[in-house]
């Protein structure tokens, strides 16, 4: 009976101790994360940029202009591709969808995002024009080291090598060729 009590108890106390726990460190619920916009994000961005690559005024001055030209018409074809992908999830649900319309949808899904990240390139090669060679050779740099340390904070974020991160990830998982699951032997 004793032991029957005792179990019940412990029971009804680690619910009730997981909840009482922090679930983050105080030091990270101390400090609010600050809400910027996407402007001031770019703007903070320009100005780290022009610090590091030594831009000139008018270098800062024409990428700013890029920017803001670019702007709306960026926001607008996002926005078309979100809708297209949300139109193809909710079709791709739907069991009455013949597989000629869900290949229209998949086509404009694949259409819209090419388009954003068409722009987006255009964009960037319109900067990387302003740039002097060393300017570029020193932007190249940075943005694999940028590269890298997203891929280190990916890695500590998942406590080790997960799946299909970096060399190695496919390796290891006995009866799957190339490490794809579902291929069992």
């Amino acid at each position: 009976m004793t032991r029957t009590l005792f179990t019940a108890a412990l029971l009804l106390a680690l619910p009730a101790a997981a909840l009482a726990a922090p679930s983050a460190p105080e030091a990270q619920q101390a400090r609010p994360a600050p809400q910027q916009t996407l402007q001031e994000r770019q703007d903070r961005r320009l100005e780290h940029l022009a610090e590091v690559l030594k831009l000139s005024a008018d270098q800062k001055a024409s990428i700013k202009a890029i920017h803001e030209r670019n702007r709306e018409a960026g926001k607008s074809r996002q926005e078309a591709a979100k809708n297209a992908a949300k139109a193809f999830r909710e079709a791709s649900e739907d069991p009455k969808v013949s597989t000629d319309q869900l290949r229209r949808l998949h086509q404009a899904m694949a259409d819209a995002r090419f388009e954003a990240m068409a722009a987006r390139r255009t964009m960037r090669l319109e900067v990387r024009n302003l740039l002097t060679p060393e300017q570029r050779e020193k932007a190249a740099t940075l943005k694999g080291m940028g590269m890298e340390r997203r891929r280190e904070r990916m890695l500590r974020e998942r406590g080790g090598r997960g799946p299909g991160m970096g060399e190695g990830s496919r390796g290891g998982r006995e009866g799957r060729p190339g490490g794809r699951p579902g291929f069992e032997e």
